[in-house]
């Protein structure tokens, strides 16, 4: 299954398909940011603590939604 690199966070991949959130830890030089990647390791970032997936929802859907009012 390909997921989309879309940054990272705390030495984490954020990655998105179907418009969902996952994670997987790796180095940003073996997932560069905007590239597909296959993975074994990924999982939905509801395995991370609390905190952190409330910071990388406010990072990666304000950044979705600045994608939709740029293109408005």
């Amino acid at each position: 299954m390909s997921y989309y690199v879309s940054g990272y966070y705390q030495e984490k991949a954020i990655l998105k398909k179907d418009g969902h959130l996952f994670f997987m830890k790796c180095e940003e030089a073996d997932a560069p940011s905007g590239t597909m990647v296959d993975g074994s390791a990924v999982l939905p970032i509801s395995k991370l603590p609390e905190k952190e997936q409330l910071d990388i929802i406010q990072i990666y859907e304000k950044r979705e939604n600045a994608k939709t009012i740029n293109l408005g």
